[in-house]
């Protein structure tokens, strides 16, 4: 009998965000790294280190807690650039604000 063994891809998943003051931008996240082991412990990072991973085409989505201490898989976060700003987003909303779902803010 052959085995075939699948490997998931790495990539990042967020699940909480805060906000800046004017709720436009995102100042940071809490992103985990999700790989064939599953969701790993998430971690404090930047805007910038999210949009760093985007640019370098690293997978990253949106995850929200699902039952018994698992994970549901929401949309993939892109970059959408408007008037000449780049913003985080599930969407291509023409919007000027980071939006990545309704995650919870921290």
């Amino acid at each position: 009998m052959l085995w075939r063994f699948f490997h998931i891809t790495p990539y990042l998943g967020i699940s909480k965000v805060r906000y800046d003051k004017h709720h436009i931008s995102i100042d940071s996240a809490i992103q985990h790294l999700i790989d064939d082991d599953g969701v790993h412990e998430g971690k404090l990072v930047t805007r910038k280190d999210i949009a760093s991973n985007l640019y370098s085409k690293i997978m990253c989505k949106v995850i929200i807690p699902g039952p018994n201490n698992t994970w549901d898989y929401g949309a993939d976060i892109k970059i959408v650039t408007i008037h000449g700003t780049d913003y985080l987003k599930t969407d291509s909303n023409p919007i000027p604000c980071d939006k990545i779902g309704n995650l919870p803010e921290f």
